[in-house]
């Protein structure tokens, strides 16, 4: 079973550019300035944008959401590659 990348940031395309360029991110970096996609998958606390994993299927069903109950809590990468396996 093979998975698409991306992140969502509320920082602009240059930032994130700058930022994937230096990381050599292997992955889809989309920019969300007005936090529009942010603020509709209920993903803000304080102005604070929360790092969250989706794993969604090819029909787009969101199967798994990995997230904490703060911006400073972080899904663990074995959870995560559980999940897909």
């Amino acid at each position: 079973m093979g998975y698409g990348l991306a992140a969502v940031s509320y920082d602009r395309t240059g930032v994130l550019k700058r930022f994937s360029d230096r990381r050599n991110i292997g992955f889809t970096l989309l920019a969300d300035p007005q936090s529009t996609i942010i603020k509709a998958f209920g993903l803000e606390d304080s102005g604070y944008a929360h790092p969250i994993i989706f794993v969604i299927d090819t029909s787009g069903i969101i199967k798994k959401r990995f997230s904490g109950s703060h911006y400073t809590e972080r899904p663990s990468v074995s959870s995560v590659i559980k999940a897909l396996q």
